[in-house]
């Protein structure tokens, strides 16, 4: 570190790695299984865990343990949010540029944000308002901060509510937080009462209205997100709504945000007082660092946001006729309506080969349906259709081909319907898994792991290479800013 790092430096890294010996370290494994122990499904055992530590566990396990452990978690899409995850999200943070400053933390869950907070906020007077539905997450939150030391100037205020339903008297500097993700159900009759102050009235995902709230009396926030709100057609009256603010930064944390929670997330970072300009877009999994243009990333030429745009995209869009298809993914065949042997071939997605140009035939893979079944099913109105075309889903190795006559194909595979009902060359068919447009695919959809269904939105991008005697009129408009050069371009559909 070099010889002229103040003595005062070194102590309070010697006392860290003091403490941090003194804890016991586990591993994950041991943590879920501490977490799922029956001891402490009662809250009363959990809370006497964690005031007693009888383990020695450092506190941030202990928070990991509390938070697994809290029976009401999955009421309420509460999930461990991972200091990594946290810390990037300080480190994204814009300082505060005065010396009071009012933060809001609106579901709170045990705690976790508080301790980053306090120390990126350390030297400001802090009002720091935490709110939690669950009054037991509440009170494990204040024993485990009995083990960290809070500044003076730090004042908690804990808030047993509903966030969506509380009334705030303030206006916030700041709103940071992971909201909790799910789907409500129809039947929720608080579902209409969320919708009636919300944006975003297409959802049911709770996180959408938090989102919305957050946005109404908050100046900066900075909140955890599921990935597709980058995408999905739900969201779009979100992302247009936030396109027209400003969006400092994005944080693509891809499957890494919850340990053992097989979700894509992200962290989007919105100033309310201030006009869009420059998005940085951090992407954790990619390992990418860019900074964007923030009506290039939002164009709404596209159907929704593409974060890591780049000069390579551009360029193949300039080769390519977009929004041609509708798409036709089925949802009704199951395996137990299938058999290695029967009257009509079901196609999948192993079927086609790498460059979409044969069928395989696979040993105990290859399937069939009855008649009588499939001519229940709507995937059987495209069982002798002519010139359409089936890809298959959740690959970024994408290939087209012309669906052979008279078979059926199940939901690996979706089908291409042609918008004008023209038949497409060897070439354009070809074109789709070349390196070139797989790369591109890529971008198109934000490096996505779990959402790569071709559905209404990212069909889009399965576009047609232009002929080589075709002139498709192109206007290009090129853009200076801040020593960035951006190309947009009219599609041309």
């Amino acid at each position: 570190m070099g010889e002229a790092v103040p003595t005062a430096i070194f102590q309070s890294i010697a006392k860290k790695i003091k403490t941090a010996l003194n804890c016991k370290i586990i591993n994950t494994a041991t943590i879920n299984k501490i977490a799922s122990s029956p001891d402490l499904k009662d809250f009363d055992a959990l809370f006497g865990f964690v005031k007693k530590n009888p383990m020695n566990l450092s506190s941030a396990t202990l928070s990991k343990v509390a938070e697994m452990a809290n029976t009401r978690r999955t009421d309420h899409a509460a999930y461990f949010t991972s200091k990594s995850l946290i810390t990037e999200m300080m480190k994204a943070l814009p300082d505060a540029d005065k010396d009071s400053v009012r933060i809001l933390e609106p579901s709170v869950g045990v705690g976790n944000f508080i301790p980053l907070i306090i120390k990126k906020f350390e030297g400001k007077n802090v009002i720091l308002d935490v709110v939690d539905i669950d009054v037991n997450s509440l009170e494990i939150t204040k024993q485990i901060l009995k083990n960290y030391s809070i500044p003076n100037n730090f004042t908690i205020n804990y808030i047993n509510a509903d966030f969506l339903l509380h009334e705030f008297d303030d206006r916030y500097d700041y709103i940071i937080g992971n909201p909790p993700f799910y789907k409500m159900k129809s039947t929720n009759g608080l579902l209409n009462i969320y919708k009636r102050n919300a944006v975003n009235k297409d959802t049911t995902n709770i996180c959408s209205f938090f989102l919305d709230k957050a946005l109404k009396i908050g100046n900066y926030v900075a909140l955890v997100f599921p990935k597709f709100l980058l995408n999905t057609p739900e969201f779009a009256p979100s992302r247009e709504y936030i396109a027209k603010k400003a969006v400092d930064c994005i944080i693509d944390f891809g499957e890494k945000g919850f340990p053992g929670v097989l979700v894509e997330t992200l962290a989007i970072f919105i100033n309310n007082i201030t006009k869009p300009s420059i998005t940085h877009v951090v992407s954790i999994t990619q390992r990418k660092y860019l900074i964007q243009q923030q009506k290039y990333i939002f164009d709404d030429k596209l159907p929704y946001w593409i974060i890591y745009r780049n000069q390579e995209f551009d360029n193949v869009c300039k080769k390519l006729d977009f929004n041609v298809f509708k798409v036709f993914r089925d949802r009704q065949i199951t395996n137990t309506m299938l058999s290695d042997n029967g009257e009509i071939r079901v196609l999948k997605s192993r079927n086609i080969n790498d460059t979409g140009t044969e069928i395989i035939n696979l040993d105990g893979y290859d399937s069939y349906i009855s008649v009588d079944e499939a001519k229940k099913l709507s995937v059987y109105e495209y069982f002798d259709k002519k010139d359409i075309y089936i890809t298959p889903n959740m690959t970024y190795k994408p290939r087209v081909m012309k669906k052979p006559k008279n078979v059926l194909v199940n939901g690996s595979l979706a089908i291409l319907v042609p918008k004008n009902g023209e038949e497409l060359t060897n070439e354009q068919m070809l074109y789709f898994s070349t390196d070139e447009y797989r790369s591109f695919y890529q971008i198109a959809r934000n490096y996505q792991t779990r959402s790569l269904n071709v559905d209404a939105c990212s069909v889009f991008f399965y576009g047609l290479l232009r002929k080589t005697n075709k002139k498709a009129p192109i206007t290009e408009t090129f853009i200076e800013k801040d020593d960035t050069q951006i190309s947009l371009f009219d599609f041309v559909k």
